[in-house]
């Protein structure tokens, strides 16, 4: 019995922060509840993209050279490529992109970007805004 309230109390906790991560994540026209998975991919895809707005504006500001750097690029870093162990959804190194989303689920999901709502191209300009 002790077993199952553990368990329940753990469910618990862990949709309350997926309701939590969905508060912050930007909303969908339609309002529709992303299920548990799709935060996750959201999620994942969103900070990506606000990681390579900052680090298109901070190779601009360096062109520039009049703009102060938003973040330094060892704090930044680049985006993780699929194959490396910073994509923890991989399921194989095969392709080139450094978009997350290539990365999978588990190796027995689809890989496409069908499976985020949107193409990676679409994530920067989507996003982009909430920089700004």
């Amino acid at each position: 019995l002790k077993a199952n309230d553990r368990e329940r109390n753990r469910m618990h906790n862990l949709n309350d922060a997926l309701d939590a991560l969905r508060g912050v994540l930007p909303a969908f026209p339609d309002e529709t509840k992303l299920t548990k998975i799709e935060t996750l991919r959201f999620a994942h895809n969103y900070i990506w993209a606000l990681s390579e707005t900052i680090r298109i504006a901070d190779l601009q500001a360096g062109k520039s050279g009049d703009a102060p750097r938003l973040l330094s690029t060892t704090f930044l870093g680049s985006a993780p490529s699929p194959g490396s162990e910073s994509c923890s959804w991989s399921s194989s190194g095969s392709s080139s992109s450094s978009s997350p989303a290539y990365c999978a689920s588990s190796p027995g999901s689809p890989t496409g970007a069908e499976d985020y709502g949107y193409l990676p191209q679409d994530a920067l300009m989507r996003f982009r805004s909430f920089v700004y």
